[in-house]
């Protein structure tokens, strides 16, 4: 949404268009991501971020079946 609002010429005082257009502009899109797995077991997850910005990342977690440790 900075970005886009600075593409706006940084304006205090944005129309309802503009408005619109930042909304959507901050929405978060979801990325789909190559994990890496071990024959041990472990995983792991690469990720480049640009400088400020933020990722949210959810693990689902499956279910352990008995006798499975």
């Amino acid at each position: 949404a900075y970005t886009a609002w600075l593409a706006m010429g940084s304006t205090q005082t944005p129309s309802a268009e503009q408005i619109a257009q930042l909304h959507a502009a901050a929405k978060m899109r979801p990325v789909p991501r190559d994990i890496t797995r071990s024959n041990r077991g472990d995983a792991g997850l690469r990720l480049v971020l640009p400088r400020q910005s933020v990722k949210l990342i959810e693990i689902p977690l499956a279910p352990v079946s008995p006798g499975s440790r």
